[in-house]
């Protein structure tokens, strides 16, 4: 399961974001530690968690080669 939040600033507070999240899934069976954390930013996620995906606006938008889509590939 995942849970992500989307901001399209140019800059966000990771920190922030997180913990927003965190208390918003601490509900599900099985507690947020079996939920992956996302934050989308318009340009940079600052302060984020390691463990936290950061994706922004370039990483949307940006073609990839077929090498890099080959990493995508889910099963």
């Amino acid at each position: 399961m995942s849970s992500t939040e989307v901001e399209w600033s140019r800059r966000v507070d990771g920190r922030r974001i997180v913990a927003g999240l965190r208390r918003k899934v601490a509900a599900p069976p099985g507690g947020p530690d079996d939920i992956e954390l996302a934050v989308c930013a318009g340009d940079e996620a600052v302060h984020a968690p390691d463990d936290v995906m950061v994706i922004s606006v370039r990483d949307v938008f940006t073609p990839i080669t077929p090498r890099e889509e080959a990493k995508f590939i889910l099963y």
